[in-house]
């Protein structure tokens, strides 16, 4: 069998009742005129009154062998009162279609009718098709009527002569009774495939006798259960056998079909003796009916005879029990850690009648889309606002829906992207609401009337479910990363129950334990840095690094801006009033206004009453000429990779591997972090690689005297001029043995802190009496840390006589340690000194340690080393 589809609704289940008709027209043609087997046509829609055209295009399907099946309806309502079509045609051809759920009863949603719905079949909770290759699970008649157009289908397979006629009486015919039905259909029953095929094998093939003929060869039979059975001969009796529970009340009875009058005998588990027996049911005509309580568990057998042995025909078998259904004790919604993908649920079920209980157990999720637009409109109470949308009001394309909440109408509006806000006054002060998708966007109806989200199920690629042993067994996909609920259902074989819960993946975050600071001393390139975390879930852990930077000109800006509060002055930057194309900024500190300048080359100097009088602070790109307000509304710099070229980083494991490359210093930042694949944890620490010395020879380069003196680098105490506090004495042998004095500086700080109120001087025996309170060399964002006092007790001390004092401490170096004087060299460490204005606080490049260091390092023929 095939199907061809033919499609007359749009994507919303609106069409017109003219194009149905083409379309069983165009069916019908297609088996008359151009030789396809048509022989089938579903329609699971209905609307509208009865049409003539519509009846002539099923009879013309009709007379052309065609059965036209059709559900029945989803209003609950009877069809003998109030007639539904295409269900209610009375074409012969015609099968009317009710829905059943599993137990057997009419759905609360179905339409019925005595004498003109013919059967029904299951349409509650039918698993089936969606678009994207997925599926869900669907109710209605629409879902009942395909059950029955594919039982005709096989039908006309198994007997292709087959009439349509002949095809609907085995249908209906074979049709399971139920008590639930009577009345309420034609036939009082379900469809049964099995029932259909057996009536059709009579006519087509010869009567069968699949049944056995003794209890050796009696057929099983569940409790409950329909079968459909044939007597094919005179003498012919069916044997079945079937499990009966001590205590329980069972009810075996006939339905007759072609067989007109049935024997219905009960056997002990010996398969003679005689427990029962019965002809003619009370109130049942010529059909059998037999009740018994059985004495003990076990086998029983059944036999089921025409009356007088000359009897012969089509009947069922219908075998049921006074049950009580199995208990489920409900399952608590479950948290588990996203890194497990295997895990167990103990099941507690019991079964009044010690009933053998079976397991089944299904997994699926909720669209999460609907499930918004269905809270939403149960929470706004949505609907169209005077029969229409107001589509591009205000010229965002924007749609308009009404909100009732509360008693109180408010309007809502959905954007193009889906983006849903609350009015309020106008549309730059809407209140944002939620994100749909699109299709909410262009079928608004989809929110206003938002339907119960449908659950679709979860693809056994992604959760596997298996019952064994009293445990639930969940086994989830790696990758599969979504909550989804579990559906489990045990059934005694009479009665089915079920508990649904929520399985909802939980992390626990890595924790990455924090990473001091790190130094790359001058003969250093690689570095390697233990990452250290842990994770409470006991999840794999993937690390990664990456080397991070501050631009220093934007972080000088951010400093100068910081200290000195600057702005634009009444609304100008006074480009060149004095004829030097400079511009001006303003300056509050300390709640006092003052004036600085900027020159094309980026200089920046305060205003000390002239021209002639302006004292350097910083030197900064044209940029910030070009623009001052990028210097007077600086922004905090923030991070940006490092270059490759300059530092790369490795992960070896947990293990971080740092490497500067090309002579690479300066300070630096790395950030470390580490995931479980769910969440990410990071650390920031500082690396400072200290600059290394080049290994080709200076042109001013020059062997140390072997006669110099020891050399000291100190601590002065301020109030007492007197004290000298060595940090260390070092007497030079080879040039590569020279400490790093600024990281000899850095320890000695870090150790002395705490008492520590003075400044570092780089002198010799012969340098002390030079080197008195006015010659503090350190850059004064140190200094002031070291001495906190210093800005109101020595600040106009220290800076008396600073440009010879540190002009004659350079010069006394080179002499010291090279035996010459330089006054070139004298101007040029003046110059560099005097850039460092010990007034201008946290702006400054670099210490004074570091200037003497350097100018060190330019006078050695090969690099210094740390000790």
């Amino acid at each position: 069998s095939s199907i061809m589809s033919l499609k007359f609704l749009d994507g919303n289940g609106v069409g017109y009742l003219s194009d149905a008709v083409r379309a069983i027209n165009y069916a019908t043609l297609m088996r008359t005129q151009y030789d396809v087997n048509v022989r089938v046509i579903n329609c699971s829609w209905g609307g509208g009154g009865y049409s003539p055209s519509m009846h002539h295009a099923i009879e013309a399907g009709n007379q052309a062998g065609i059965l036209f099946i059709a559900a029945a309806g989803n209003s609950g309502s009877n069809n003998d009162a109030a007639p539904q079509y295409p269900a209610n045609y009375t074409n012969s051809n015609v099968i009317s279609v009710a829905a059943v759920a599993q137990n057997g009863q009419l759905a609360s949603f179905s339409s019925y009718g005595a004498t003109t719905v013919d059967l029904a079949a299951p349409g509650v909770s039918i698993y089936s098709t969606i678009p994207g290759n997925r599926y869900a699970a669907f109710s209605g008649t629409s879902m009942a009527a395909p059950h029955v157009a594919g039982v005709a289908a096989l039908a006309f397979a198994y007997a292709p002569d087959a009439s349509a006629a002949q095809v609907r009486d085995a249908i209906l015919d074979g049709a399971e009774y139920s008590s639930a039905l009577a009345g309420k259909t034609v036939t009082g029953g379900i469809l049964n495939a099995y029932n259909t095929l057996e009536l059709l094998a009579e006519q087509f093939q010869g009567p069968a006798d699949d049944h056995g003929d003794n209890a050796a060869s009696a057929a099983a039979v569940a409790v409950p259960s329909s079968t459909f059975a044939t007597l094919g001969g005179a003498g012919d009796v069916d044997w079945f056998k079937f499990h009966a529970t001590a205590g329980k009340t069972y009810t075996f009875s006939t339905q007759l079909q072609t067989l007109a009058d049935s024997v219905l005998y009960l056997y002990a588990g010996n398969g003679s003796t005689v427990l029962a027996h019965n002809d003619d049911s009370l109130g049942g005509g010529l059909a059998s009916r037999i009740q018994w309580t059985a004495p003990s568990s076990g086998t029983y057998y059944l036999a089921v005879a025409g009356y007088g042995g000359t009897f012969t025909g089509t009947y069922t078998l219908n075998v049921g029990a006074d049950n009580s259904a199995p208990v489920l004790e409900a399952i608590a919604d479950q948290a588990i850690s996203h890194g497990r993908t295997t895990f167990e649920i103990p099941i507690s079920a019991s079964d009044a009648d010690g009933d053998p209980l079976s397991y089944s157990a299904a997994a699926y999720s909720v669209d999460p889309l609907a499930r918004e637009a269905y809270e939403l409109d149960r929470q706004y109470d949505l609907y169209q606002w005077q029969g229409s949308f107001w589509t591009n009001l205000r010229g965002q394309k924007e749609k308009y829906i009404a909100s009732r909440a509360n008693g109180v109408n408010h309007p809502l509006l959905i954007f193009p992207n889906g983006n849903l806000y609350q009015w309020e006054g106008s549309m730059n002060n809407l209140r944002y609401i939620s994100t749909l998708s699109v299709d909410y966007y262009n079928n608004p109806f989809l929110l206003c009337n938002a339907q119960t989200p449908r659950d679709s199920a979860v693809s056994a690629e992604n959760v596997q479910l298996s019952v064994s042993g009293g445990l639930l067994t969940i086994q989830r996909a790696a990758g599969y990363m979504e909550n989804f609920f579990v559906e489990l259902s045990v059934s005694d074989g009479a009665e089915t129950v079920s508990t649904s819960f929520r399985v909802s993946l939980t992390n626990s975050p890595p924790e990455l334990s924090p990473i001091s600071d790190r130094t790359m001393s001058q003969t250093q390139t690689t570095m390697s840095v233990p990452i250290v975390a842990s994770d409470a879930d006991g999840d794999p852990l993937c690390y990664s690094a990456e080397a991070l930077g501050i631009d220093p000109m934007s972080q000088r800006a951010y400093d100068l801006d910081q200290h000195y509060n600057l702005y634009q002055w009444q609304g100008s930057f006074w480009t060149n009033l004095r004829g030097q194309n400079e511009k001006y900024i303003a300056s509050r500190t300390n709640g006092v206004n003052h004036p600085f300048l900027i020159f094309p080359d980026g200089n920046l100097y305060q205003w000390e009453g002239s021209m002639n009088n302006l004292r350097y602070i910083s030197t900064l790109s044209v940029d910030y000429y070009n623009n001052p307000f990028l210097l007077c509304n600086a922004q905090k710099p923030g991070m940006t990779s490092l270059s490759s070229a300059s530092v790369s980083v490795g992960m070896q494991g947990n293990v971080l591997t740092l490497t500067r490359h090309g002579g690479y210093s300066g300070e630096f930042y790395v950030r470390a972090s580490v995931t479980d694949g769910a969440n990410t944890d990071s650390e920031m620490f500082r690396v400072t690689a200290l600059g290394a010395a080049s290994g080709a020879a200076s042109p001013r380069a020059t062997s140390l005297r072997a006669s110099s003196p020891p050399l000291e680098f100190a601590a002065k105490n301020l109030t007492n001029a007197g004290s000298v506090a060595p940090i260390v004495s070092y007497v030079p042998a080879m040039p590569a043995e020279l400490p790093d004095l600024r990281s000899i500086w850095s320890n000695y700080h870090a150790n002395n802190r705490a008492e520590l109120k003075c400044v570092a001087t780089f002198s010799t025996d012969t340098l002390y009496p030079r080197v008195d309170g006015p010659a503090a060399i350190v850059r004064e964002d140190v200094f002031s840390r070291l001495s906190p006092s210093f800005a109101e007790e020595s600040e106009d001390a220290l800076l008396h006589g600073i440009d010879e004092s540190i002009s004659s401490i350079r010069r006394e170096v080179d002499e010291l340690l090279f035996g010459r004087g330089d006054p070139g060299l004298d101007t040029t460490l003046e110059d560099d000194a005097l850039g460092f204005d010990f007034r201008l606080g946290k702006s400054l490049e670099r210490s004074a340690v570091d200037l003497i260091h350097e100018t060190l390092c330019e006078h050695l023929d090969s690099p210094l080393v740390l000790l």
